[in-house]
C-alpha cells in the first residue's frame, strides 16, 4: 500500500486517522516529455499547427527555450507521447509532419514542478483525492478583506487545517480561514452557518433599514445580528417574506425610503415590477427611491441586455444616461455580475402611468413566494452598524 503524499510525522501506517500536514517538497518533481526542437523563428507556425498535440497544464508552458541556445526553442507534446522515435500517440497526421519537415527535430526535455506552481485545485486534489476518491473538493471560497470563509462539508473537516494552508499560501492577502465563524466588519460583528446563508462583502455597499429575506435561516441570522449589535429599536424593520410582496406594502403603508437594493442576481431584474405605476407622492414620498438592482448578463453586451431587461419588467424606456451601470465582477468567462442604479420610473410624473401596470396593481400586496429579492433603505438618520447589520444577511433561495 502507497502511504499517503504528506502524513504527519510519527503516526502510525494504518490508524483510522491520519492527520495531514503540508509537506511542500512533496510537490517537487521533475516529468520527462517529448518536444519538437524548431528554430526560434517558427515558434508561432509550430504551435498554431500542433495545438492539438502540445501539452496542456494549467499555469504552465508548453514552450522552453533550448539550453544553452536561444535560438531554437522546444515544444512540449502531450502525455500521450511517451517516445520520441515512434512518435506513438501522435496523430498520424502530425507525426507525418513532423518526420518530413528538416527543421524540426524530436527529442526528451525534463520538465520540473514546484509547490509554487500549483493552484490551490491541484494541490488539494493530489493531497484529498487518494483519501475521498469521487468525493466533491473545495473549489472556491468568499473572501472578506483578509478573510476567507467556506463551506466545508463534514467529510472534509479532518483536513481543515490543510485546506486552510494551502489556501493562505497561494492567496498573500488572505491571513485567515474559517469555517461557520463570527465575522467583523465597519464595527459590527456578525455570526452566520455558511451551510445556510451566503454572505458576499463584495454587496457591503448595499445597506439598508428595511431588510427581507425568504429564506428563514438568513431571517434569524438578521436578527440576531442585529440585536447582537444593539442596534435601536425602528431603526432595522426585519421580513421574511416575498421580497416583491415585502416592498409593495412598505409603498401600500407609506413607509418612505430613498433607496431600494434588490441584490439577489439570479432573479432581481424580475421584482422590478414592484415600481411599475407607482404614483410616489401619493404614497408619502417626495421623490422616487433611488434603485440598485444586481444580476447576471451572458450577451455581447452585457450593460445594454441588463438595461432592456430592466425597462421591459417595468414598463419603462430609461437610457444608459439615466441609468448607472457598473461592473461588480466577473463570476465567469464573459458572465458579469453588474450592478444598475436609477431612479425608479414615476406614474405620477406626466399625470399617468407608465407601462400596462396600474398603480393599485403595483401596490397591492401579493408576489410569488417561490422567489425572494432583497429590498431595503438607507435613511439619512441609520448609523452604520445599523445599515451593516441589516447587510449582513443575504440568503440563499
Amino acid at each position: 500500500m502507497m502511504a499517503s503524499p504528506a502524513v504527519a510525522a510519527g503516526e502510525a501506517e494504518g490508524t483510522k486517522q491520519q492527520e495531514l500536514v503540508l509537506d511542500r517538497d512533496f510537490f517537487s518533481k521533475e516529468t520527462t516529455v517529448v518536444a519538437v526542437k524548431l528554430p526560434a523563428k517558427r515558434t508561432s507556425e509550430l504551435r498554431t499547427r500542433l495545438k492539438n498535440e502540445l501539452r496542456n497544464v494549467p499555469h504552465r508552458r508548453n514552450v522552453e527555450r533550448c539550453p544553452g541556445n536561444d535560438s531554437c526553442r522546444l515544444l512540449l507534446l502531450g502525455p500521450a507521447v511517451k517516445d520520441p522515435e515512434t512518435l506513438e500517440g501522435l496523430s498520424p497526421e502530425a507525426a507525418e509532419f513532423l518526420r518530413g519537415d528538416d527543421d524540426l527535430e524530436t527529442t526528451t526535455f525534463r520538465v520540473k514542478t514546484e509547490y509554487s506552481m500549483l493552484g490551490v485545485e491541484e494541490v488539494l486534489t493530489q493531497l484529498l483525492e487518494p483519501r475521498l476518491p469521487g468525493r466533491d473538493l473545495p473549489t472556491s471560497f468568499e473572501v472578506a478583506g483578509h478573510l476567507a470563509h467556506l463551506n466545508l462539508r463534514d467529510y472534509l473537516l479532518p483536513y481543515k487545517k490543510v485546506i486552510g494552508q494551502v489556501i493562505i499560501d497561494k492567496n498573500p492577502r488572505i491571513t485567515t480561514v474559517v469555517n461557520k465563524v463570527v465575522v467583523k466588519e465597519s464595527g459590527c460583528s456578525f455570526r452566520f452557518d455558511f451551510a445556510k446563508v451566503y454572505w458576499n462583502s463584495r454587496l457591503q455597499n448595499g445597506h439598508r433599514v428595511f431588510a427581507n429575506d425568504l429564506n428563514p435561516d438568513s431571517y434569524s441570522a438578521l436578527r440576531d445580528n442585529g440585536a447582537r449589535n444593539k442596534i435601536k429599536p425602528g431603526l432595522l424593520t426585519t421580513g421574511n417574506d416575498c421580497g416583491r410582496a415585502f416592498a409593495r406594502k412598505l409603498i401600500r403603508e407609506r413607509q418612505v425610503f430613498h433607496h431600494a437594493i434588490l441584490n439577489l442576481p439570479d432573479s432581481a431584474l424580475t421584482f422590478l415590477d414592484t415600481f411599475r405605476g407607482v404614483h410616489w407622492r401619493e404614497h408619502g414620498f417626495d421623490s422616487p427611491p433611488m434603485v440598485h438592482v444586481y444580476c447576471f448578463s451572458k450577451a455581447a453586451d452585457p450593460k445594454q441586455d441588463a438595461l432592456d431587461r430592466a425597462n421591459e419588467a417595468m414598463g419603462s424606456s430609461l437610457t444608459q444616461r439615466e441609468v448607472k451601470i457598473h461592473v461588480v465582477r466577473d463570476v465567469a468567462p464573459n458572465k458579469p455580475m453588474l450592478c444598475l442604479s436609477f431612479l425608479a420610473p414615476d406614474a405620477g410624473a406626466d399625470g399617468k402611468a407608465e407601462g400596462t401596470g396600474t398603480e393599485e396593481e403595483a401596490v397591492k400586496g401579493g408576489g410569488d413566494a417561490e422567489a425572494s429579492s432583497r429590498g431595503g433603505d438607507v435613511g439619512d438618520a441609520a448609523p452604520a452598524a445599523a445599515e451593516k447589520a441589516a447587510a449582513g444577511a443575504v440568503g440563499r433561495l
